[in-house]
């Protein structure tokens, strides 16, 4: 099955492919009516963009997102989470970067975000924005990053901007166990004082984890 256009989405959407016959989207924009509540479920779906950088999915307010088992392809940008509710982004494949879009996941919501067992891999662009932003994070609770493998040695994996509390990414896999290499993935107040948190990455997964994907 192929989809493509704008959804507006009242009440739930449910996107259902299988690892054999997954959902393949072109161009498509994915958003929750504001006025919620909205549920989201997508799993096994290849998603394309031939125009750069449209934004994929609009996770806000009151809407819950549950996004696995896909893959998303180079410059098809952004997961724009900024809900009260929890989403969950695992087990997924992001292609790696062509262009300077910003970041694949933009997290900035009350809700807690789930981002595990991903494979981001190496963007083709060295110039490419960071992979995940959270913004306003207030505390570890709003960000479980986890069990992800961020092959890209080139750009920021993840920042922080205007984030109070420390944020803990530990137990990822970043294609190295070099720590000078891994910190220059990473954007926080040691890197620029205007940022109002540290995040903590050690310790490190010495391989991918074996429930994250490897590719395709």
């Amino acid at each position: 099955m192929s989809i493509s256009g704008i959804l507006e989405v009242f009440g739930r959407l449910i996107i259902q492919g299988t690892a054999d016959k997954p959902v393949v989207a072109t161009n498509i924009a994915v958003g929750g009516s504001v006025a919620g509540p909205v549920l989201l479920d997508i799993n096994y779906l290849h998603y394309k963009s031939t125009v750069p950088c449209i934004g994929f999915l609009e996770v806000h307010t009151n809407v819950s997102l549950i996004f696995r088992n896909s893959i998303l392809y180079p410059d098809t940008c952004d997961i724009r989470i900024s809900s009260s509710q929890d989403t969950f982004i695992e087990s997924n494949i992001f292609l790696g970067m062509l262009l300077d879009n910003g970041p694949r996941i933009n997290v900035s919501g009350d809700g807690i975000a789930y981002i595990k067992n991903n494979l981001f891999e190496a963007n083709v662009n060295p110039l490419s924005a960071n992979l995940i932003t959270c913004n306003f994070c207030q505390s570890s609770s709003r960000l479980v990053l986890k069990y992800n493998s961020f092959l890209s040695s080139d750009g920021a994996v993840i920042s922080a901007p205007f984030s109070d509390g420390p944020l803990d990414v530990s137990e990822n896999y970043w294609g190295t166990t070099d720590i000078n290499s891994i910190e220059n993935r990473i954007l926080d107040r040691n890197d620029d004082l205007n940022y109002g948190t540290y995040i903590k990455y050690l310790p490190v997964l010495p391989a991918p984890h074996p429930d994250t994907p490897i590719g395709f």
